[in-house]
């Protein structure tokens, strides 16, 4: 990923995030009923506080991105939502013009901020016995993410002679 790509999908998170905090209009209402502002507002950072699924893939496809601990052949898209799959002809080594299809998955597990995002890459095809699939497993929460496991066998594509 580019340092401009990075910073795109950087903007793209923050643009999101921002978007969820402009005025509430149950505020002026719930004022109006005699509950405080300042309850009104413990009230809405709570809401504006949660980290959802779709936060944690983005999270998590940002940092797998930008990572060097990770040897990913291609970038995640940063559009993929958590269970959905991306698909795409790619060529591979061995005579011009071999292709194979990679399909690239994101599957999220848990709830209430803190998520198992796993990442997976499949390029449908096996190299002397062995599957040409890799995928990352990281702990995700607002404030972090971290690789928890790796399986990197997406690189034997490449020794197709």
């Amino acid at each position: 990923m580019t340092k401009k790509q990075f910073f795109i999908s950087v903007g793209i998170i923050l643009s999101t995030a921002l978007a969820g905090c402009g005025t509430n209009d149950n505020n002026l209402a719930n004022a109006s009923e005699g509950n405080s502002p300042e309850a009104n507002q413990v009230v809405n950072e709570e809401e504006n506080d949660l980290f959802t699924k779709e936060d944690a893939v983005a999270s998590t496809i940002v940092y797998h991105n930008a990572s060097n601990e990770v040897k990913s052949n291609f970038d995640f898209p940063t559009t993929i939502k958590p269970e959905e799959q991306f698909s795409q002809e790619i060529e591979i080594g061995g005579k011009q013009g071999n292709t194979t299809q990679l399909e690239m998955a994101v599957n999220v597990e848990g709830e209430n901020g803190s998520y198992i995002v796993t990442l997976t890459e499949d390029y449908n095809i096996t190299v002397n016995e062995t599957m040409a699939t890799s995928y990352w497993k990281y702990e995700v929460s607002k404030n972090s993410v971290k690789l928890l496991e790796k399986k990197e066998e997406g690189n034997i594509v490449k020794i197709i002679k």
